[in-house]
């Protein structure tokens, strides 16, 4: 049996997802917000509608960004805690 690929969602819903994700995790620091928004950005720079090289590249970094600054943040809790 063959696997489909999980659906993309629309570019719209991927974006707003990230701002709520995003407003969420300043609101209360959970790492777990913090891994989605990584995983997000990274959707986001693989999205097949995402055809802007800039916002490709730009979400690949801040998906890295967001992965580096958890796991070195002393109590987990990641990004200007």
């Amino acid at each position: 049996m063959i696997e489909e690929p999980l659906a993309q969602p629309p570019l719209d819903v991927l974006l707003a997802t990230l701002c709520f994700l995003m407003s969420r995790y300043a609101a209360n620091r959970c790492p777990a917000l913090a891994e989605a928004v990584a995983r997000h950005f990274m959707m986001l720079a693989r999205h097949p509608d995402c055809r802007s090289e800039v916002l490709a590249n730009m979400s690949q970094w801040l998906a890295r960004y967001w992965k580096t600054a958890i796991k070195n943040s002393p109590d987990g809790r990641g990004l200007y805690h």
